[in-house]
């Protein structure tokens, strides 16, 4: 017999972002973005991508560079418009 397939593990707390509105505003962003260029939402960002960048706040090009699941690639295509979004949230606090 085949094995069962295996569960998806349930998230743990470390790993949710802790800022709810900042993850919002960051997905909300990923789908004007998917919708303007015709593409999935996750081609642009995965979600957890969006929550590590919840963790870790980035605040350089450099520093976004340093989050899985953004390469150079995406950090050049989208890291500016990023980096405005996380400003942004943290300026409304």
């Amino acid at each position: 017999a085949a094995p069962a397939p295996m569960a998806r593990p349930k998230r743990l707390a470390a790993e949710l972002p802790a800022d709810q509105k900042l993850r919002d505003a960051l997905r909300e962003w990923r789908r004007m973005l998917a919708k303007e260029l015709k593409l999935p939402a996750y081609i642009i960002l995965h979600d957890a991508t969006v929550d590590a960048l919840c963790r870790r706040a980035p605040k350089t090009i450099a520093d976004l560079c340093e989050v899985p699941g953004i390469g150079v690639k995406k950090a050049e295509r989208y890291g500016e418009q990023i980096l405005g979004v996380i400003k942004g949230r943290a300026a409304s606090g």
